[in-house]
């Protein structure tokens, strides 16, 4: 069993608790070596049967993109979370995930969950699997949506946008710019009015929602 955890503490008192369970060998990966290579290494060299995956592995860093290539391995992964998000169980699912347990669950409730497993249960019915899905398919509709308007924005509109969003005033940008902060708040209206917002406030938290600017 592999377990992946960013606190290494509550990762070794875990493999600990997992091995007096009867599991073994248990390895865990410490915060040091979350890279994907790095653990499809400890992997493939374990062959684990079972992955128990932290879905927020700190300093920004996410177990999602952990959980396709370990599946592809044959391995089945438990993705831990500390929410009761859709959108994260619905990617857990898209991501080929056998199950999902919140972390405020009792330590029964995981060894249940992974004889369950282990077992080859379905402990994620088809009709929920649908639920999900159809959650994540809306949400990227919407995310598409908004993309569309961002990429409505002139180059200039963009520029400007990019401004605000690292705190920049109009008066600073027109300064910066050598251009008159008219031209400023007139590319910030279009701004606006493009992305269907009223201040700049939810200009800058509209683009950030998405994630833009987008790199490529």
């Amino acid at each position: 069993m592999l377990l992946i955890d960013d606190h290494v503490v509550i990762a070794q008192a875990m493999a600990e608790a997992l091995r007096g369970a009867g599991y073994d060998p248990v390895e865990y990966v410490g915060e040091d070596a979350f890279d994907v290579e790095s653990i499809l290494t400890v992997a493939e060299r374990l062959r684990p049967d079972v992955a128990l995956v932290d879905l927020n592995l700190g300093a920004g860093r996410s177990g999602f993109p952990l959980i396709g290539p370990l599946v592809g391995r044959g391995v089945k992964v438990v993705a831990f979370t500390a929410s009761d998000d859709p959108l994260a169980m619905a990617r857990c699912v898209e991501a080929g995930a056998t199950a999902f347990l919140h972390k405020a669950s009792p330590f029964d409730a995981l060894l249940l969950t992974i004889d369950r497993v282990l077992a080859g249960e379905e402990l994620i019915s088809q009709h929920r699997r649908q639920e999900l899905l159809a959650v994540l398919r809306s949400f990227r509709d919407a995310d598409d949506s908004r993309l569309a308007r961002l990429a409505a924005l002139t180059p200039r509109e963009q520029e400007v946008l990019k401004a605000l969003m690292a705190g920049h005033t109009a008066a600073r940008i027109a300064e910066d710019s050598y251009v008159s902060i008219r031209t400023v708040r007139t590319h910030i209206e279009a701004i606006h009015r493009k992305l269907g917002v009223k201040s700049q406030l939810s200009a800058v938290a509209f683009a950030r929602e998405v994630g833009w600017p987008r790199e490529g």
